[in-house]
């Protein structure tokens, strides 16, 4: 009869550890149900994130196109740049020239 009743009070520890094993399990599995589902807001949020940014950046293909432009322009203001400066050059040699006429002249009398 002592292990009848010794079976009996086995039986009924393990029935009450069981379920609260089972209650443990199922907490461990919502925990890492919340951590999984955190963890892809995150990433969905990056992924958005980097779609928003890769918005703002210009293409290869508009930069090269602007780039030319920019460097035909650059260009034409340099050229003109360049013969303004020659012309300029041109009339303060011609000054410089006439004032020194001037000067030996000037002297000479």
């Amino acid at each position: 009869m002592k292990s009848v009743l010794h079976e009996r009070e086995l039986r009924q520890l393990w029935e009450s550890t069981h379920m609260h094993v089972h209650e443990l399990e199922k907490d461990a599995v919502e925990k890492a149900l919340e951590s999984n589902n955190r963890r892809l807001d995150e990433m969905n949020e990056l992924r958005l994130q980097i779609t928003r940014e890769r918005g703002e950046y210009l293409s290869r293909d508009i930069y090269d196109r602007e780039h030319r432009a920019l460097e035909v322009t650059m260009d034409k203001r340099l050229k003109a740049l360049e013969t303004s400066r020659s012309y300029v050059i041109g009339w303060v040699a011609a000054i410089v020239l006439a004032a020194q006429l001037l000067m030996y002249f000037v002297s000479k009398r």
